[in-house]
């Protein structure tokens, strides 16, 4: 037998984040880059009808979401200092891209809850957890005060730094319902809880979360909140 060389792994192709969009199933291939040392990966289309498998996009990450009346692809700019998450809509046909909206939060996933909001996952700060409401004046101001600083990072709670994530100082997973045509954001968690999981049905949203300020408990919490009036 011969031996595992690290040439090895850029043999392999790993394939993730199934989804199915008009009996299309979507899917993205992953093989190691190592002139980057990344990942290269492909978004696929595989038409249920047709057999076809078709690469739709050719690019470093390509996180999507498909949702009912169409597919969306996050592409940021790099050269946009606040947080925010840019949708472009992906037609599967033509392999288009046209610009679609941008929401000021680092999001996760997003989801049809109804015809009138998506329902969104999003990273924040919770010590910055109403960012998505603040001015461009206060933006700014928080990155005058972040560069004040950037020398030194302040531990303030436990866990503060996860393996392949790096530090997770004040990080929190939460989530929001977003107008689908104001693009208005309403948070449903508080900005100390970080949700693990959730499902949902036409009113209300089930989560499990750990609700926090300094130590993690290794327990998570189950809560309801009534996606209406946003009472947990």
């Amino acid at each position: 037998m011969k031996p595992i060389t690290l040439d090895a792994f850029t043999k392999f192709s790993f394939l993730s984040n199934l989804q199915n969009y008009n009996n299309n199933l979507l899917f993205v291939e992953s093989k190691c880059d190592m002139d980057t040392n990344n990942y290269h990966q492909w978004l696929h289309t595989y038409s249920l009808d047709s057999k076809e498998d078709k690469v739709l996009l050719d690019d470093k990450r390509t996180p999507f979401f498909a949702l009912k009346d169409k597919v969306v692809v996050v592409k940021n700019d790099e050269d946009n200092k606040y947080v925010h998450t840019h949708f472009y809509t992906l037609n599967i046909e033509t392999d288009e891209l046209q610009d679609a909206f941008t929401l000021p939060l680092a999001v996760s996933n997003i989801i049809d809850f109804n015809d009138t909001y998506y329902l969104v996952g999003a990273s924040i700060n919770c010590h910055k957890g109403d960012y998505h409401l603040w001015t461009n004046e206060q933006k700014d101001q928080d990155l005058e005060d972040m560069k004040s600083h950037e020398d030194y990072v302040v531990f303030d709670e436990y866990p503060f730094f996860f393996n392949g994530a790096g530090i997770i100082n004040g990080n929190r997973e939460c989530l929001f319902k977003v107008h689908k045509e104001t693009l208005e954001i309403t948070r449903l968690t508080k900005a100390t809880m970080d949700v693990e999981s959730y499902d949902y049905d036409a009113d209300s949203i089930i989560f499990s979360a750990n609700d926090f300020t300094d130590v993690k408990d290794k327990w998570a919490h189950i809560y309801k909140v009534d996606f209406h009036s946003g009472e947990i």
